[in-house]
């Protein structure tokens, strides 16, 4: 019988691909198959080692954990245990890829040298209780701009009342992106990063 010479077409660019094809086509294994059966079943092999491969490109090997895409609108986080934390926003799916939103940053005393003199002596559970209550007002109505520029200890929008560009690739804490591209027009929500507590408002 004449060797078939199609396998050689499913010569793999990876070493491990290139053993299992060499020892699964070997002659003497299959040999006693047509042609056309040998042909179909190696046909077969390549399609599940390709699927092999690219499950482990994901990332979805045995052991793999989901990932957080970058660049690309995130899937996949943990849920904060925090009962102040807007959880039924931060689990929606997003909104949009691109947002503007504004925020009042609400900080506490770590006692590192690098407070915020708005948060001079104000432990963490003090700082919660402002965020909710700030939060509340925001809901309210009251004007973003004001609540800002008296309570945020942003120093990048604090007095000037900016607004912040969210997209997936944005250079943002992640809470702060995670939330601000899945909030609703005009809608606000609180949640917490290592920076402190995060009052945001989607403005566009």
């Amino acid at each position: 019988m004449a060797e078939n010479t199609q396998p050689k077409a499913f010569r793999q660019r990876t070493n491990s691909r290139k053993q299992w094809i060499w020892f699964c086509s070997k002659k003497d294994l299959l040999e006693h198959l047509s042609p056309r059966v040998r042909w179909s079943r190696l046909t077969l092999m390549k399609k599940a080692l390709s699927l092999i491969a690219f499950g482990f490109s994901l990332n979805c090997g045995p052991g793999a954990s989901t990932p957080v895409k970058h660049g690309t609108v995130e899937t996949a986080t943990n849920a904060s245990t925090n009962q102040s934390v807007s959880n039924d926003i931060m689990a929606r799916e997003a909104q949009s890829n691109f947002t503007k939103v504004k925020h009042i940053l609400i900080s506490w005393d770590k006692g590192d040298g690098k407070t915020h003199p708005n948060a001079a002596g104000r432990d963490k559970k003090s700082a919660e209780t402002l965020a909710v209550d700030l939060l509340g007002r925001v809901k309210a109505g009251e004007d973003m701009e004001s609540l800002m520029s008296e309570h945020s200890e942003d120093p990048g929008s604090a007095q000037s009342g900016i607004s912040y560009d969210v997209k997936p690739d944005a250079g943002l804490v992640f809470e702060f992106k995670r939330m601000g591209l899945r909030l609703h027009l005009d809608e606000a929500g609180l949640v917490l990063s290592d920076f402190g507590w995060h009052i945001i408002k989607r403005v566009e």
